[in-house]
């Protein structure tokens, strides 16, 4: 998931899906969409490094959720910082934030 300006409307990224598809690009661009994310109370951490290190960095996010008595709930998502083609992997910024709620016994 990306965030996108609330300026960019869906007729606008329908234009970008054409010129890109135009342009010879894969049409799995055709699947992106824009969608409004209304999570609530979040636990969120700024992962640095590779992707396939972001685990470790969920593991201490629930473990935070935790202590203050909250559970995961619903899907996490990702705010990429970084572009992975110009960034070593031990470089790269993502925030991972991941919505909570009081935790149910």
């Amino acid at each position: 998931m990306i965030r996108t300006p609330d300026i960019v409307t869906k007729d606008e990224l329908q234009k970008a899906v054409s010129v890109l598809i135009e342009k010879g690009k894969s049409p799995a661009v055709r699947e992106v969409k824009l969608e409004s994310v209304s999570e609530g109370l979040c636990v969120q951490m700024l992962h640095v490094g590779p992707y396939d290190r972001e685990g470790e960095t969920i593991e201490l996010m629930k473990a935070f959720a935790e202590q203050q008595g909250l559970e995961f709930h619903d899907r996490h998502h990702e705010i990429y910082l970084s572009d992975p083609r110009q960034v070593a992997p031990e470089r790269l910024k993502t925030i991972l934030r991941h919505p909570v709620r009081k935790k149910q016994d």
